[in-house]
């Protein structure tokens, strides 16, 4: 009888337990350690970077100087970086044996995305290296003699800039990345004094990369000045906590890494940061240069407070997360912006003009053979060239358009669940999907009732997951399209893409009210100069209502996107169409 009520009871107390709604697992000390392996090693090699970084401004001045100016010679003697001593102590390829040793300390589940994305860094700062041994070759064997407009020269350096930029984008993702790993456990109870003065500090870190970013993508608009609001509200809150916050840790008046002194170098560093985007935003100077002067506000004034030169705010940051036992994530470093300048001189017009062209190698071509044309026949060869290459039929192909960052945003009411609407929609998902590359993202967030992101932004080259993510696509509930529409701006916001494809997808069946403040979020985010994401609208109905079509090709004018009406016959074409917006720069 005991017997019995014990198994009674004990079957009780496991099916409360199994009715509880599941915690957040707390984060091992070895987990945080995995996750930090990767800015370990990608802030290094991104200080490795910003060294070859003075290496092409050289040489490209050393090029323009022989092409305008016809100097005797062009010298470059290249130094070893990466595996240089004075720059690091411990080289970056030690530190990245440190992910493969201790990344099964990660979920398996997890572990997938910043492994592939820490591999594209390897690859990008491979060729990065690479091309400096092109450049060192091509001036020590003087074939840039042979080269009389630097063609091969300026080719290496136009292929640099993209490679910088890369590295910028890679090295946002990853953070995204790890951050969105470790916001998925819940950080030990640790009754540390350093912990609560990094989780003061934190914010400041976030808001300061916010306004640097800003002035990267040249933005001088009121969201500028509302980022540095913020940002003195910040620095006068921490200001007043300063005594509260480090009163409980000891004084050690010479000692570089006492917390009052790396609290004071963070502070000032950021007040820097402000005053130098506000200069920026007021009366900028670096006017009548080679580039904008956002360029050089970002290259030589902000990056010098945040990164590692200068001791600055990020280096001070994560020396105090590893000289404590708190499991924070570290901060990432940023990669200067380095952008070619061309000679002024015909060859190049279109370059400096930003007006690359799209059929790059062919046109190449006609540039280099543009010095010898000395006859219209000649000039009539090259156009029936070109109306060939047009008539030419291509397979349907992302080659040459801009890295996709598409956010789905899918109406997933009941009245979608017919054939000419949701399932039409998923079928051509699938076809895009197939002609998206490794590097275009994909997210697909759902409304009806609420709003949920069904797949954050996704690299394409995770197929499978993106085809299950669609396959459970399913309608439910009552449209509400508002909490959608600002769900999908937020995601927007945090994976953009410079110089890529940034397009918000709505698929609907019908009209909704929108509200004034939604309204104006797509109206902003599709006027921003430099941080642009577009809206565009499809719908789905057995027909086209005027009532619907009216309003929903005002919304996509609001976000400077594509109104279309979906049918079987032009549902792949009309999304291929949407990834195909912006061609490569």
């Amino acid at each position: 009888m005991k017997s019995y009520s014990f198994h009674i009871y004990y079957t009780f107390l496991l099916g409360l337990c199994l009715s509880l709604p599941l915690q957040a697992q707390v984060i091992s000390k070895a987990t945080a350690k995995a996750l930090n392996n990767y800015l370990n090693y990608s802030n290094e090699v991104v200080f490795g970077v910003n060294i070859m970084y003075q290496d092409f401004v050289q040489i490209n001045e050393q090029f323009n100087n022989f092409v305008e100016d016809k100097a005797d010679s062009i010298v470059y003697i290249k130094e070893d970086v990466l595996t240089n001593y004075k720059y690091f102590p411990v080289y970056p390829r030690e530190l990245f044996n440190a992910i493969y040793n201790e990344n099964i300390n990660i979920p398996y589940d997890k572990r997938g995305e910043p492994l592939q994305l820490i591999g594209k860094v390897l690859s990008v700062v491979d060729e990065i290296e690479r091309s400096r041994s092109t450049l060192a070759k091509y001036v020590a064997t003087e074939e840039y003699r042979q080269d009389s407009v630097l063609q091969k020269g300026y080719k290496i350096l136009r292929r640099v800039e993209v490679l910088y930029y890369d590295i910028f984008t890679l090295q946002e993702k990853l953070y995204w990345s790890l951050q969105t790993i470790m916001s998925s456990y819940k950080r030990p109870v640790i009754d540390s004094n350093y912990l609560v003065l990094i989780t003061e500090l934190q914010p400041l870190l976030s808001q300061s990369k916010r306004i640097i970013k800003s002035v990267r993508a040249k933005d001088a608009s009121k969201s500028l000045g509302m980022e540095l609001a913020e940002q003195q509200r910040l620095l006068l809150a921490l200001k007043g906590k300063q005594i509260a916050l480090l009163q409980d840790i000891p004084v050690d008046p010479n000692s570089i890494q006492s917390a009052h002194k790396r609290f004071d170098k963070i502070w000032q560093n950021a007040n820097t940061i402000s005053t130098a985007a506000r200069a920026y935003l007021q009366a900028p100077a670096y006017q009548n240069l080679y580039h904008d002067p956002s360029h050089y506000y970002y290259n030589n004034q902000l990056l010098s407070r945040y990164n590692r030169y200068g001791n600055g705010m990020v280096t001070v940051f994560n020396n105090m997360i590893k000289n404590s036992s708190t499991y924070w994530l570290l901060e990432h470093e940023m990669p200067f912006l380095f952008a070619v300048i061309y000679p002024d001189i015909p060859a190049y017009a279109e370059f400096n003009n930003d007006s690359i062209p799209d059929a790059e190698e062919f046109l190449k071509e006609i540039l280099a053979q543009r010095a010898k044309v000395d006859s219209l026949e000649a000039a009539k060869q090259d156009s029936l060239r070109l109306d060939s290459l047009a008539q030419v039929k291509v397979e349907p192909s992302l080659d040459g358009y801009a890295t996709n960052n598409l956010i789905f945003l899918l109406d997933i009411s009941s009245s979608m669940d017919t054939p000419e609407k949701l399932p039409l929609l998923k079928e051509a998902l699938r076809y895009l999907l197939d002609l998206m590359r490794e590097e275009d993202n994909i997210t697909l967030i759902t409304y009806s009732t609420k709003a949920e992101i069904l797949l954050p932004p996704t690299s394409a080259l995770l197929k499978d997951s993106i085809l299950l993510a669609i396959a459970n696509l399913k309608t439910e509930g009552v449209s509400n399209a508002n909490v959608g529409i600002n769900l999908a701006y937020a995601i927007a916001q945090k994976s953009y893409i410079a110089n890529g494809n940034n397009r918000i997808i709505l698929a609907t069946d019908g009209g909704f009210k929108v509200q004034g403040s939604t309204k104006r979020k797509i109206k902003q985010a599709a006027r921003s100069r430099n941080n642009s994401t577009f809206l565009s609208v499809f719908y789905f109905s057995q027909k086209e209502y005027n009532h619907n079509k009216v309003f929903l090709n005002e919304l996509a004018n609001w976000g400077k996107g594509k109104y279309s009406y979906i049918e079987p016959e032009n549902a792949e074409e009309t999304l291929l169409e949407e990834a195909q917006a912006v061609r490569k720069k």
